[in-house]
């Protein structure tokens, strides 16, 4: 088993989250992504912490009425 094997990868957060790099860059600047850790070049995820944001980015809708 490797250390990044039950990490998250950009692209997979990426897709998870419905967004795109670059959208993950501007959420970035304003801290509103998942706290990342640098090994090497890439970023990887705990995956609990992306399922965090990811149930905080939900916004429910009600029909009108």
């Amino acid at each position: 088993m490797t250390p990044t094997e039950n990490l998250m990868t950009l692209d997979e957060v990426c897709a998870k989250g419905r967004i795109t790099k670059s959208g993950y860059r501007t959420l970035r600047q304003t801290g509103r992504v998942p706290r990342a850790y640098k090994i090497g070049r890439r970023l990887f995820f705990d995956p609990a912490d992306v399922d965090l944001w990811v149930a905080s980015r939900i916004t429910r809708i009600d029909p009108v009425r």
